[in-house]
């Protein structure tokens, strides 16, 4: 937690060098309060990580770890499987993997049993264009009937061949994809369709709020997953990493790392395009000089575009969905907010603001989803929530001497 602090102390200086101070009252009280003492080394991180995700700067991290595979007897196949660990500080929490139809050895995750049933899906998968599985993700997927070993308690977990995971970086990286449901929305919906294992690993400091676990009042179970990237978060039943969230990250590495089981996975943040690699700037300024040079694309490279799009921005709503989380708590103040910030910039037409004023029964990620579809306004949008948060930072005096003052103890 204290190193965590200091990043963010180190944040403090890539703030607004002219930010706007916002006078809403409520948030001088509540500054005042304290309430956001708490919260402000997030506010600052995830600014920084906008930044740096539009202007390619932003590090992909994770732990590399190859799955030793089992059949259903238990019995060892000869090959291993990769997998990407997005959240090593939640990998006990990881209860099934799955795999893409895109995989290049995916003739070898099957059984006698299984492979006329996978190979027909397949089939039928592979049958559409690239661009419509990515548009029309959804809960479908087979069993493979074998079962990658997980790489700390052992556990057999089921490997599953589905479309659902096309997105994430990931899978870019492997084609596979170490499911943690408890905290990951599209997993936890996926484990629902199919009874799998949901296991809570993160907990929050706060109950009762939207940015804590929310739980059926009936069932007493998850009715959504929980994101769980807060600096106060705890990770609990799981061994050895139970404490603070940020020591697990480290924790869980070193361990995969000193038994030969996983090493640490950082890269940038970029999309391919042909044979290079572009952050989202440059994405931008390669689709602002088409439409300059009035230059028409052909149809292939078009349905390209769109899945970068598609990858981008669910690269993004993974940054920002603990903005979004804890927007949701104080939705009233946080519309305020954008208002006046965006009033102070003279910027009436900015996305953030139409973004911020939405009254459908849609979500945020469905709405920026449908709504952001160029580069140009991806662009945009970013550049205007890393001002807003930061004018949102700078208004907070209480809560950033707070946080300066750690370095006194």
């Amino acid at each position: 937690m204290k190193r965590s602090i200091i990043f963010s102390l180190a944040l403090l200086t890539a703030l607004p060098t002219t930010p706007h101070t916002l006078s809403n009252q409520l948030l001088k009280v509540a500054d005042q309060a304290g309430i956001f003492n708490r919260a402000i080394v997030d506010i600052l991180k995830v600014r920084q990580k906008i930044k740096e995700f539009i202007s390619g700067k932003f590090f992909i991290k994770g732990a590399l770890c190859p799955l030793t595979i089992v059949d259903g007897q238990g019995n060892q196949l000869s090959h291993k499987l990769n997998v990407l660990l997005k959240r090593p500080e939640a990998i006990f929490g990881g209860t099934f993997i799955v795999i893409s139809t895109s995989h290049a050895d995916l003739s070898h995750y099957s059984t006698p049993q299984t492979q006329a049933t996978l190979q027909e899906y397949i089939t039928a998968t592979n049958k559409q264009n690239v661009l419509s599985r990515y548009e029309r993700t959804n809960t479908n997927g087979i069993a493979t009937g074998l079962f990658a070993l997980h790489p700390i308690t052992q556990e057999a977990l089921p490997i599953i061949v589905a479309d659902y995971i096309l997105e994430g970086y990931d899978t870019r990286v492997t084609q596979a994809h170490f499911a943690i449901p408890a905290h990951d929305q599209k997993d936890f919906e996926f484990a629902h369709a199919h009874n799998l294992n949901i296991k809570l690993v993160i907990n929050s400091a706060e109950q009762g709020k939207l940015s804590s676990p929310q739980y059926n009042k009936l069932t007493k179970q998850l009715v959504c997953a929980y994101p769980g990237d807060y600096d106060d978060c705890s990770v609990i039943d799981s061994d050895f990493l139970n404490g603070s969230i940020r020591a697990a990250y480290d924790i869980a590495m070193a361990h995969l790392q000193k038994n030969n089981i996983g090493s640490e996975y950082k890269q940038y943040l970029l999309y391919q395009l042909g044979n290079k690699h572009y952050s989202l700037h440059e994405l931008q300024m390669i689709e602002l000089t088409l439409a300059k040079e009035n230059k028409e694309l052909s149809q292939s490279q078009k349905e390209l575009l769109k899945i970068i799009m598609i990858q981008a921005q669910a690269d993004f709503l993974t940054i920002v969905e603990q903005f979004l989380v804890n927007a949701k708590d104080a939705k009233d103040l946080m519309v305020e907010l954008i208002e006046e910030s965006c009033a102070l910039r003279d910027n009436k037409d900015a996305y953030l603001l139409k973004w911020a004023h939405f009254n459908t029964t849609e979500t945020e990620k469905v709405v920026f989803k449908r709504d952001i579809n160029t580069f140009n306004n991806f662009y945009k949008f970013g550049t205007e929530l890393v001002d807003f948060l930061g004018d949102f930072a700078s208004s907070l005096p209480c809560a950033l001497e707070t946080l300066k003052s750690v370095k006194n103890t």
